[in-house]
């Protein structure tokens, strides 16, 4: 019985720290930052949240920005594909001879084609889907 005690007591303990710690986040949920829009400005990519404001500037010489999502973007340079977070680091790298050429980016995966095939990529690079392209 007393086991179950200190148990309880442990368990009010945590709840109410994981309670006042959600409190000290550095920004509310709703005030997480999204891409908004990205820029091209001559020599650089200005990316902007939800609120107009410029977050970062990458150099240009990166790649030709294909697409972005809430809070990444897939820019591909020369045979590679590279996936960007909001603030402008790359994270993930991809072949163009094994995942194909990006066709299109949405706010959570991008789509690839290669032999014939669309393929859905994640916003980690992962495959999700590929099927036979529609002529």
């Amino acid at each position: 019985m007393k086991n179950y005690t200190i148990k309880r007591v442990l368990a009010t303990i945590f709840t109410v720290v994981l309670f006042l710690s959600c409190g000290t986040m550095k920004e509310p949920i709703d005030e997480i930052r999204t891409i908004s829009t990205i820029q091209d400005d001559g020599n650089k990519y200005c990316i902007y949240d939800q609120k107009g404001k410029k977050v970062t500037c990458v150099a240009r010489k990166i790649g030709k920005l294909e697409g972005h999502g809430s809070n990444w973007f897939v820019v591909t340079h020369k045979n590679k594909i590279y996936l960007y977070n909001l603030e402008g680091h790359k994270y993930k790298s991809l072949s163009i001879s094994s995942v194909g050429e990006v066709v299109s980016v949405g706010s959570e995966s991008f789509v690839t084609r290669k032999n014939g095939k669309l393929i859905t990529y994640d916003k980690n690079g992962k495959k999700i889907n590929s099927r036979k392209e529609r002529k």
